[in-house]
């Protein structure tokens, strides 16, 4: 074999060699997915998952009980006050997203404080329940999708108790200072299945009106 040869071997050995590097490259060994770890309407941690991200790894839980039926106030018609572009600068989200829930109910939690009567945010954040004590008022967004799971029960009686207005933790006191409102959730089940996307609205209330409260977690 001559020089040339053995000069023309080694090159192919490199250039055979470079490729099987670049298709490593190209080609990585790509993580498994792991598998949800729940799914919607499913018992998990305290609650009913109403919600997963993408990956099914993290979402909402929500009581499968109403945890009160109380005011969304404590006597104060108006409180401390964060506007729009304040919130979403601090937080990354509108008031009303998904996520908005727990960083509502604190904004009004420091604003009312205590008084020794109840109110919406308050009996979410005092709630102890599955050994979980991280529950807080939903947002608009995020009682809408427990609006859609199996967390709120059905039926075809329009007088039966699945029917109710419920607390959300968005107000016009909280983004709007001076407004005497907060924002309730018309939740009614019995006609979700005939008149979809027109019986979950968000309706203005009066504060100081009892409307029913459920506290929902992330996890």
């Amino acid at each position: 074999m001559n020089k040339k040869s053995i000069q023309n071997i080694f090159i192919l050995g490199l250039l055979i060699l470079f490729s099987s590097c670049q298709q490593e490259e190209i080609e990585p060994n790509e993580p498994t997915p792991l598998p949800p770890v729940a799914n919607i309407g499913d018992n998990y941690q305290g609650g009913i998952v109403v919600y997963l991200t993408e990956d099914g790894q993290h979402g909402l839980i929500i009581t499968d009980f109403d945890v009160d039926t109380c005011e969304w106030s404590n006597g104060p018609m108006t409180f401390t006050a964060m506007n729009s572009n304040d919130y979403y600068n601090t937080y990354g989200i509108s008031d009303s997203d998904i996520g908005a829930g727990k960083y509502n109910t604190q904004i009004i939690i420091d604003s009312f404080g205590t008084n020794g009567i109840n109110y919406a945010a308050q009996v979410c954040n005092d709630l102890v329940h599955g050994g979980y004590s991280d529950w807080f008022l939903p947002s608009i967004e995020e009682i809408q999708k427990a609006y859609f799971s199996a967390a709120f029960p059905w039926s075809s009686d329009p007088n039966a108790d699945a029917q109710g207005y419920y607390w959300t933790s968005n107000g016009g006191g909280i983004f709007s200072p001076g407004q005497s409102s907060a924002i309730i959730h018309r939740l009614f089940p019995w006609q979700a299945q005939t008149i979809i996307g027109q019986t979950d609205y968000p309706i203005y209330g009066q504060p100081s009106n009892p409307h029913k409260v459920r506290a929902m977690r992330e996890f």
